[in-house]
Formats: structure tokens, C-alpha cells, sequence
């Protein structure tokens, strides 16, 4: 191969031996410029233009072969070697100026002293906004005369590199994805290691200043396993409806004076196989009201969970704060200290299918507490209070495990606990208190009551109960009492 070395004018030009072996290397002289060249070998298929940056592709007898150099792929950037000093035909030879200056270019529009970056999308270009992954970046010099005939560059070409490619760093592959570097100590290299992550997850924050303007909005840009952090809003944060199959957590940040940060209805119906089976979708710390339909509404035809935690459920005007109706087995809700009141002439809580939970959470309003037309709704540490009318909980099918609750029921004339022939009741240790009247502590036709009870009744007349005398099995350990 002959090297061309180009620099001013001198008397010698010869070299007779190179390291030890007889030949010659050229030296050409090119006055007012310094640069090193190469001979190369163009045989891409079309002309390659003067100024334009190119890259070694292989090889042509004792020529490297060129071809135009692009940042947008590794294979055609990282060997990137020089600019063409003048135009190369197809199939012939030229030459490369891979350091020292480049002259007579159309440098116009370039400011002097700007840096030149490989074009990413202009094959053989380059340009003076340095690229960024996942192109690559390959400084090719500096523009030093801007001028549309007479301009030059000085070419410094510094190829960049991948990160595999630094030599305290070891990549093994295939490289699984959010795989983390990390240091081995034993073989004092930079390694890619096992994934620190089984899934990627976001938290999305719905304050004044934050990421969107509505809840909805949120839930929309979410994935499956996202945290949604909601705070205060003058008017809260509209109503929300989760799309099947999000797993998502929606928490409350805890406001001055407010423990709850408030939204409109919640609506999640897990339909046509779209689910999120052993999940939860919960809910925390959220004021959520509605004065139409339901306030929370779980439906749907799919196996799921949903979780009310720390909520304060609040209906008016014509809704229903909790309607718990998805139709699959398996599905279940549960509703853990919350306070969930309700101002409208509707059932407040509702079951109609599968496994409702209520733990630990009170429950009022002027209308029944509790209706459990299907499925399973097991209660515990927890009170209902209605004090208009309708029962403090009806039984219409299903059943009602309840154990250490209160259930008082101030309407005129109203009951307790009313249960439908064909439904359940197991009761224990709980306590039943009605106001004066003709309602019942406790009533069905049939039904079997069971466990340690205490009734208690306003009447003037002591261990008025009014307990209806359809039942069978009540115990004897039931006690009599008069309420304060």
C-alpha cells in the first residue's frame, strides 16, 4: 500500500528501506497544507463526491474498499476513516484525507471554529448538531474557512463507541431486557447482570402542577401496575373509569386538614376475558362521590379483585355508594376502614354476586344499609346505622355472615335485620338496636340465627325486643337489654 504523506515542499523525497525491507514509500508535497492520505478504491456502484465521509467496507487488492459512512447504524459509522478529496468514480481509485485539512469545499452556512458531527440521515454527510442514541456519534473535525467554493475542514476523525466496546467492560449475551451493569470484583470488570426489574412501572401524580389534568386522563396513560397519586383539586378529579385488565394503585396525598384527596365515581368492569385474575386494583385515601348512579360500581364477567382502603364513599342525590355485581365466581371486593354515608333514598351498599368483604368500615345513611341479593357478604368490626327508614340490612338471597358488628336502625318502625326465606344469616356476638315502634331487631321467615346476640329496643317497656316469632333457633344465650 502507498502512503501519501502531504506536507510543504522539500528537497528530499525518497526512503529506501522500511523497517528492514527494500521498497519505497511515496511522498507527495502539496504547498500550504499539511495532511495524511490514503489511496483507496471506490466500488459501490455510483460516484463518490469530493468532501463526502466514507468508511472502510472491505477491501480491493491492496486498496481499501469505501463506501459512504451514516451515523444511524453501528455498521456504518465505526469504521468510519475520511473525506474524499476529490470525486471517485465506480470502480476507480482515489484518495482519503483521514487527517490534516480539507480544501476548496461549499462550507457556506457553517460557522468557523463549529465542530462537524456524521450525518445520521444524509449518507456521506455530516452535520454540526452532534447526534444522539441510537445514533451514533462520530466527531469527523472542524469547519475552519466557511466558504461556498474555497471553504476547508480540518479533519480529526474519533469514532464513537459502544459501551461493550470500552475495555473494562464485559457484555455477555443474548442481553436480557433491564438488564443492570454492575461491578465483579473477581474479574475487575463492568458485567451486565440479571434484570433488577420484573416489569416496568411509573408513578404518575395528578396534583395542581402535575403530570395530567383529570384522573381519566391518568388511568388512559397508565400501564398495568402504575401508581397514580392523586392530591387536591378544587373540584376534585372527575369521574373514573378503569379500563379491564389495569392493575393500577390509586392513593391520595394527604392534604392540609384533609386526609383524602377527592374524585367522582369509580366504575371497574373486567369483561370479555380481560382481567386481572390473582391482582388487586386498590384504591387508597380517596374521597369518592357521586350524586347519580354508583359511586363505586365493580362489575363485569371476569375473575378480579378490587380493594377500598382508608376511603370515605360518599353518596347524595339519587346514587348508591357501593354496588359489588361482577357475575364470576371467583371475583371478590373488599372494603376495609372506610366511611361510606350516603344522604340519597338508595341502598347504600349492594352485593348481587360473588364475595364482598367489609372490614372495619362504618356504614350510614337514611335508607337500607345493606342489600345482599346474591353471593357472599361476610362483615366484621363494623357498624351500620340507618335513621330514617328502610332495614339496617336486608337479606333477599345469599348470605350474611356478620360477627362483632353493630347494627342500629333509628327510623320509626324499621328493622334490623330482614331476611328473605331461602337466604342466610349467621350472626355472632354482634348487637341489634331499633328504635320504638313495630320493627324488629331481627325477622324472617324460617331463617336460622345463630350465635351470642344482644338486642337492644328505646321502648319504655323493658326487653321490648320485638323479635319476630317466624324464627327458629334463636339461643338461649341471646340477652335482653334496654338501649340508654
Amino acid at each position: 500500500m502507498d502512503y501519501y504523506l502531504e506536507i510543504p515542499p522539500s528537497p528530499t523525497s525518497a526512503v529506501t528501506s522500511v523497517n528492514g525491507q527494500t521498497g519505497a514509500v511515496t511522498i507527495n508535497y502539496v504547498a500550504n497544507a499539511g495532511s495524511l492520505t490514503t489511496s483507496v478504491y471506490n466500488k459501490s456502484g455510483a460516484l463518490i463526491p469530493k468532501g463526502a465521509v466514507v468508511y472502510i467496507s472491505g477491501a480491493h487488492g491492496y486498496l481499501p474498499k469505501i463506501d459512504l459512512a451514516q451515523a444511524n447504524s453501528e455498521s456504518t459509522s465505526s469504521k468510519t476513516y475520511g473525506l474524499v478529496v476529490d470525486d471517485i468514480g465506480d470502480n476507480a481509485q482515489g484518495t482519503v484525507v483521514h487527517t490534516g485539512v480539507l480544501n476548496n469545499l461549499n462550507t457556506f452556512g457553517i460557522a468557523e471554529g463549529v465542530s462537524l458531527w456524521l450525518s445520521p440521515t444524509i449518507p456521506g454527510g455530516y452535520t454540526t448538531t452532534k447526534p444522539v442514541a441510537p445514533n451514533n456519534s462520530v466527531y469527523i473535525g472542524v469547519c475552519t474557512r466557511a466558504h461556498p467554493n474555497f471553504g476547508s475542514i480540518e479533519v480529526t476523525i474519533q469514532n464513537g463507541y459502544e459501551l461493550e466496546e470500552l475495555h473494562n467492560v464485559k457484555i455477555t449475551t443474548p442481553i436480557a431486557d433491564q438488564s443492570a451493569l454492575q461491578y465483579d470484583l473477581a474479574q475487575t470488570l463492568w458485567v451486565n447482570g440479571a434484570p433488577k426489574l420484573t416489569k416496568a412501572t411509573k408513578t404518575i401524580f395528578c396534583i395542581d402542577n402535575g403530570d395530567y389534568a383529570t384522573g381519566q386522563a391518568a388511568i388512559d396513560a397508565a400501564s398495568p401496575g402504575d401508581t397514580i397519586l392523586f392530591g387536591s383539586k378544587t373540584g376534585g378529579w372527575g369521574n373514573l373509569v378503569i379500563p379491564a385488565g389495569k392493575k393500577l394503585s390509586l392513593l391520595g396525598l394527604q392534604a392540609e386538614r384533609s386526609v383524602y384527596a377527592q374524585v367522582g365515581s369509580i366504575t371497574f368492569s373486567p369483561n370479555t376475558g380481560l382481567n386481572i385474575l390473582e391482582n388487586e386494583l386498590y384504591i387508597d385515601r380517596l374521597y369518592i362521590t357521586a350524586s347519580s348512579g354508583n359511586v363505586v360500581y365493580f362489575d363485569g364477567t371476569a375473575p378480579a379483585r378490587i380493594r377500598l382502603n382508608n376511603c370515605y364513599i360518599n353518596a347524595t342525590g339519587t346514587a348508591k355508594c357501593i354496588v359489588s355485581a361482577n357475575t364470576h365466581g371467583s371475583s371478590s371486593a373488599y372494603i376495609t376502614e372506610c366511611q361510606v354515608s350516603s344522604s340519597a333514598s338508595q341502598n347504600i351498599v349492594q352485593n348481587t354476586s360473588g364475595y364482598l368483604r367489609i372490614y372495619r368500615t362504618n356504614i350510614d345513611g337514611i335508607f337500607t344499609g345493606l342489600q345482599v341479593d346474591a353471593g357472599t357478604v361476610e362483615m366484621s368490626l363494623s357498624a351500620i346505622s340507618v335513621n330514617y327508614s328502610g332495614n339496617t340490612a336486608t337479606v333477599s338471597a345469599g348470605l350474611l355472615l356478620a360477627g362483632v358488628c353493630l347494627f342500629s336502625n333509628t327510623g320509626s318502625n324499621s328493622s334490623g335485620v330482614s331476611i328473605s326465606a331461602g337466604a342466610s344469616f349467621a350472626s355472632t356476638y354482634n348487637t341489634y338496636s331499633i328504635a320504638s315502634g313495630t320493627g324488629y331487631c331481627v325477622r324472617g321467615a324460617g331463617v336460622h340465627v345463630y350465635g351470642y346476640m344482644t338486642f337492644q329496643n328505646s321502648a319504655l317497656a323493658a326487653f321490648n325486643v320485638k323479635v319476630q316469632n317466624t324464627l327458629t333457633n334463636v339461643p338461649f344465650t341471646t340477652s335482653f337489654t334496654l338501649a340508654p
